[in-house]
């Protein structure tokens, strides 16, 4: 976030095109019970009690439905209670959409119903500062030293690679005329 600002108010345009690059997301994390298959039989064993990112979209319907108690009865409750179920279309980042829609209310398996940390079980995949630290500094290429001449040069682009080749072949092109 530090170096967010710091960028931000940076007069540079480069910087600000930095910037919004690192721009902070408000992420949403929910406790789940992942099943093999879509229709709600089988727990699979590697998704429980796992953190699993969620949209605000469907964190927000989430919420909803936890506060629409009349329809449904309380999700929470691992007897009475009823699943959630989070559906995805599309593929890439501006053409995918999500659905959360209840399920038929079922009776959890007694061997899940215990207390779950789901605070353990976030902290288990969010790296630490210094992890988080090096990662932003190698996104920024910025290293240890501040000395130029150890710092990787950029690789030449394909247009100055391919100016270089015209004029090793002496031939003229149309974008050349």
């Amino acid at each position: 976030m530090e170096k967010f600002q710091e960028l931000k108010n940076s007069d540079d345009p480069d910087d600000k095109a930095l910037a919004s690059k690192l721009v902070p997301k408000r992420k949403y994390l929910i406790g789940v019970l992942g099943y093999k298959d879509t229709k709600g039989k089988e727990i699979d064993p590697d998704r429980v009690d796992k953190p699993m990112m969620v949209p605000r979209s469907v964190y927000q319907d989430i919420i909803d439905l936890y506060l629409d108690e009349e329809d449904w009865g309380d999700m929470t409750d691992p007897v009475e209670g009823y699943d959630i179920k989070i559906t995805r279309t599309g593929t890439g980042k501006n053409d995918t959409s999500y659905s959360v829609s209840p399920c038929q209310k079922t009776k959890l398996d007694k061997k899940y119903r215990g207390e779950v940390d789901l605070e353990k079980a976030i902290r288990a995949n969010i790296l630490s500062y210094d992890e988080l630290e090096e990662k932003l500094a190698s996104f920024l290429n910025e290293g240890d030293d501040d000395d130029e001449d150890e710092r990787p040069r950029k690789k030449s682009s394909s247009k100055s690679k391919l100016e270089d080749k015209k004029k090793k072949k002496g031939k003229k092109y149309k974008s050349d005329i």
